[in-house]
């Protein structure tokens, strides 16, 4: 099986081994090629294995004229062979020209600018392949498409060469540590809970395992928090199934060892430390007085209908609860919201007073709900409160509480290109319902542990959109737009998608950009090695000082940064469950 490069930068003898199967394989699927040159995308195909013999051979890092060289030799091959052959000018469209490209004398930067500029009117002319070839020379991420197809092929065959394209690119990614390893298999366990969410659970199952085999000879490819998140879903999915497999009670031996480990280090680190100071005993059941008092003004309307459970966390403004719905046991939120003046009504256009977030959100659920935005089911008035019912994901965490205890603080690239762009959609569902949410945050976004997707919560402080400019303080200090800053006013869309911008740098640095209202004002960004030139020119977007130069929420979504990654289960899912790792591709070749 194909195994990755050790973490230290060498290369063991067994890894060398593995690398030079898959050159192996690299090879004959190249010679392939040649036995079906005049058929469609042959060619294209041919260029492609030999482009990844370069790089497996070069650890990833072969030069731009290094392939060039690569793409002569073979255009004068091909052309020699096949000059009687369908389809010779269509290679000529690109073949030469990106040659040419690559031998050109220029700044790095610029080089890679050129060939994805190239990629890009390609790929607008129809030549998706050509296209893919132009950016993965350009070691530009391909999101995970399948290289060479616009979109999932209907013959299985062709599906499974595309597959294996994909996944030869995704290991030849981490050769040079463009992607790494953890990466790779963070991304996979995204693509079993898509197939898994599209009711595909023998595929996801199968997604889990090829994870599984590959993280358990190398336990530092992945974060040990992964882990959990592997080994809940696996057996989730293997319940009822009989005897847990091999492979997934060697992942979980392995989890429990790291789990040790970090208890032993813990411990001693504990014995050293001085003894904490007494704390405040807890109130009755755990509870806190304000959540007792809750409990006291519960009706029977309530408690008919529902089970009320833990606190899930309380502010200045009321508390949350676990709840259960006694009808069908579906699991909720019980959220308290207090009755008082600085928590605001707003009238219908039936003149029906109601509590600015109830409102807000029966707006947002009409006509379909959206599935980035958190659900309203009913809600009760009782003396001194208001009982909202909403829905609640299981298992699942705030945005914040994510990349701080599972992702050390930042997400990988992949992963917060697929959060982002679920938290863009829901900003703009809200803009195209009339709703401003004014308190777009990593604290009010929750994200299940297990699917990944993602809920926009809290609108208690939202308001109906205007044309006029909003005068009200839109939301926490440290994601003010610089327009509210200097002049006191801002519109809701530029100041959103400053927000946004906010957020996207926060997953990818671990930090915020600004760290004052100066620093907002001057906006002086500073990015760290790593983050590709896309996601900070997208940043750099959204975080323009005049809110007229920022896109709107439709610009962002079709940003060539989500473009890159779109993920095909967004459009295909059922037959994204065809998709299987390259390790199950090669089994027959190399083990």
């Amino acid at each position: 099986m194909i195994c990755p490069e050790n973490h230290h930068g060498r290369e063991t003898e067994s890894n060398k081994m593995h690398k030079d199967d898959l050159i192996q394989f690299i090879q004959r699927k190249s010679q392939e090629c040649l036995l079906h040159v005049d058929e469609p995308n042959q060619r294209e195909s041919y260029f492609f294995w030999n482009i990844m013999d370069l790089f497996c051979k070069h650890d990833g890092n072969a030069t731009m004229s290094e392939v060039a060289i690569v793409l002569f030799t073979g255009y004068r091959f091909l052309k020699k062979k096949a000059s009687k052959l369908r389809g010779v000018q269509k290679q000529e469209d690109w073949c030469l020209p990106l040659a040419r490209l690559l031998c050109a004398a220029v700044p790095d930067d610029e080089h890679r600018k050129a060939v994805i500029d190239m990629g890009d009117n390609l790929a607008s002319k129809g030549l998706t392949y050509a296209a893919h070839l132009c950016y993965l020379v350009a070691h530009k991420e391909s999101g995970f498409d399948l290289i060479g197809c616009e979109s999932f092929p209907d013959r299985l065959s062709a599906l499974t060469e595309a597959i294996e394209r994909t996944e030869v690119y995704e290991y030849v990614m981490g050769l040079n540590s463009q992607f790494t390893e953890s990466d790779l298999q963070e991304l996979k366990f995204l693509d079993a809970s898509k197939l898994f969410e599209s009711g595909l659970s023998a595929q996801a199952l199968d997604y889990c395992e090829t994870i599984a085999k590959v993280v358990t000879p190398f336990p530092d490819s992945i974060a040990n928090t992964s882990l959990d998140l592997i080994i809940s879903r696996s057996k989730k999915l293997h319940d009822g199934k009989g005897e847990e497999p091999e492979w997934l009670l060697n992942i979980q031996l392995l989890h429990e060892e790291e789990a040790d480990l970090s208890d032993s280090y813990i411990d001693q680190e504990q014995r050293t430390e001085t003894p904490p100071s007494l704390e405040v005993p807890a109130a009755e059941e755990g509870y806190s007085d304000r959540a007792q008092e809750h409990k006291a003004f519960l009706t029977e309307e309530v408690t008919s209908r529902y089970y009320i459970g833990e606190l899930l966390g309380e502010g200045g403004g009321g508390a949350v609860y676990a709840g259960v719905r006694k009808a069908d046991n579906t699991e909720v939120a019980v959220k308290f919201i207090i009755r008082d003046e600085y928590h605001g009504m707003m009238t219908t256009p039936d003149n029906t007073s109601l509590p600015t977030e109830v409102l807000l959100m029966q707006i947002l659920s009409k006509p379909i709900p959206n599935p980035n935005v958190l659900v309203l089911l009913e809600w009760f008035e009782i003396p001194d409160f208001f009982v909202l019912i909403l829905e609640r994901p299981s298992p699942c965490m705030d945005l914040q509480q994510f990349c701080d205890t599972l992702h050390n603080g930042k997400l990988s690239e992949p992963l917060a290109r697929d959060i982002m762009l679920q938290l863009v959609k829901a900003a703009l569902h809200c803009y195209d319902c009339g709703v401003y949410h004014t308190d777009i945050k990593t604290a009010n976004v929750l994200i299940n542990t297990e699917t990944l997707q993602i809920k926009l919560i809290d609108f208690g402080s939202g308001f109906l959109l205007k044309d006029t400019p909003c005068r009200e303080c839109p939301g926490s200090m440290n994601y003010f737009p610089p327009e509210w800053l200097q002049h006191r006013e801002h519109f809701p869309q530029p100041a959103t998608v400053w927000t946004l911008g906010i957020i996207l740098y926060e997953l990818m640095h671990g930090d915020l950009p600004f760290q004052s209202a100066d620093e907002i004002t001057e906006g002086c960004l500073h990015f760290t090695p790593g983050v590709s030139g896309d996601c900070c020119e997208l940043i750099s977007w959204c975080l323009q000082q005049d809110p007229n130069s920022r896109p709107n929420f439709r610009e962002i979504i079709k940003h060539r940064w989500f473009k890159a990654g779109q993920s095909y289960f967004e459009n295909f899912p059922v037959l994204g469950g065809l998709i299987t790792p390259l390790l199950q591709f090669l089994y027959s070749y190399i083990e």
